[in-house]
């Protein structure tokens, strides 16, 4: 990425970028018209990592630091899928029987929270520690 900017360009990454900002909005506004807490706030966190591609598309090049930023964001997105799964599918029995109704969404959105919030402090250090 820092050494060829140019492949975030590339109409591959594109489309994909553009198919994941469709596809956020569209899943944060069905969550909307369905009152589903659980789409809405999946909608919000994918349509603030596409509109960070697009700000990466747009860019000429990368420093070290926001290179690093970027692949720690892309590692957290992975920890975020991979605890929501441990969470949601592997502890579905015990949860289901602590977490009933509308509680049910908490297994759902905690990684997604958690992991934003790390990634948001993240992007506030690395703009502070760019300044510095």
């Amino acid at each position: 990425m820092r050494k060829n900017p140019e492949a975030f360009r590339s109409r591959g990454h594109i489309a994909l970028v553009a198919v994941l900002v469709i596809m956020a909005l569209t899943v944060g506004f069905v969550g909307y018209q369905a009152s589903s807490v659980l789409l809405m706030v999946f909608g919000f966190i994918a349509s603030s990592g596409a509109f960070s591609m697009i700000r990466d598309i747009r860019k000429d090049s990368f420093t070290r630091r926001e290179a690093l930023y970027a692949h720690f964001n892309g590692l957290i997105g992975t920890g975020i899928g991979a605890y929501t799964a441990v969470i949601v599918f592997g502890g579905s029995r015990l949860l289901s029987q602590i977490l009933t109704g509308q509680w049910q969404v908490i297994p759902w959105v905690t990684p997604a929270i958690v992991g934003t919030i790390i990634i948001r402090r993240m992007k506030r250090q690395q703009t502070i520690g760019a300044t510095a």
